[in-house]
């Protein structure tokens, strides 16, 4: 898993970044710092984090945690012939 931290920038930069982002170019971006990590501890100046583009109030420390196979994800068959995965049966 990855943290991403965006930098305060001006206004006027904005398309550049986001240009970035969608053309898969934002780890060269001097507002960007993408850390790789499987626990970590973030401590907030400000009580405010965005979790997938949404604000959230929150305590001033956030402690983070990949735990490995605990997401299950349901999908129907035509995806998984859409992709080419086999179903997974038990």
């Amino acid at each position: 898993m990855e943290l991403v931290l965006l930098s305060k920038f001006s206004w006027w930069r904005t398309m550049g970044v986001i240009s970035r982002f969608f053309f898969k170019k934002i780890e060269g971006s001097r507002y960007i710092r993408i850390i790789p990590f499987q626990k970590a501890r973030i401590i907030l100046e400000v009580p405010l984090a965005h979790y997938d583009g949404e604000p959230f109030e929150v305590r001033k420390e956030i402690n983070l945690e990949i735990v490995p196979s605990s997401l299950s994800v349901l999908c129907g068959k035509a995806y998984l012939d859409f992709v080419h995965l086999k179903l997974k049966t038990e």
